[in-house]
Parts: C-alpha cells; structure tokens; sequence
C-alpha cells in the first residue's frame, strides 16, 4: 500500500467521535452530537474563509518537503486533494510544524 493511502486510511480509522449536550436535549436525555476529525479543507474554510490559505500552506509544506529514508519525496502534487479533504488535520500540521520548526505560518503568509 503506497503512503498516500496509508494516511487516507488512518483518517478513516479515526471515525467518529460524540459529545453529550445535556442544555440541549430533552426528556432528560442529552443531545448526542457526532464529527469527524477535522481535515485540512475544513481547517481552512472554518479558520480563514475559502480564500484562506494556512491549510494549504502545511499541506504545501507536505508535499515540498516530505521525503522517506532514501530522499524521495513522498507526497505528489497530485495527492493535495487527498491530504486537504481525507487527513486528519492534527498529524499535518504535528508534521508541517516539525519542517518549519523555526519559521511559523503567519510568517510564510506574510512573504
């Protein structure tokens, strides 16, 4: 399995996690609300609006600068779509953060 898939595939076995919400329930029974991990595309619409730019600036960071033990990069530009809709967005910006290490995303934006 190459590794786009992996990622994709550890997305999909996070599932789906709940909240009790006893303010809005009834009968005494809380509301039961449910989501998903959010994904980099999602990030970028909530924080940013559509025109935003941090996620894809860590997905960016990815897939410039992401490489396995031989130097090879390991995501294609081809895999944004993936890595912005079917990521959990916590282990790309964990990874990003880690590349950048000395320069933060308000910085890259600025330039």
């Amino acid at each position: 399995m190459n590794i786009i898939d992996r990622v994709q595939r550890h997305y999909d076995d996070l599932g789906r996690k709940s909240i009790d919400v006893p303010e809005w329930g009834e009968d005494n029974t809380p509301l039961k609300i449910y989501w998903t991990p959010l994904t980099a595309l999602q990030h970028r619409k909530i924080v940013t609006g559509e025109d935003g730019r941090t996620a894809k600036l860590l997905v960016s960071v990815l897939i410039m600068k992401a490489e396995d033990g031989d130097g090879r990069r390991i995501f294609k530009e081809e895999d944004r779509g993936v890595l912005m809709s079917k990521v959990d967005l916590h282990v790309i910006t964990r990874v990003a953060n880690a590349i950048l290490a000395e320069r933060t995303i308000e910085e890259l934006e600025k330039n």
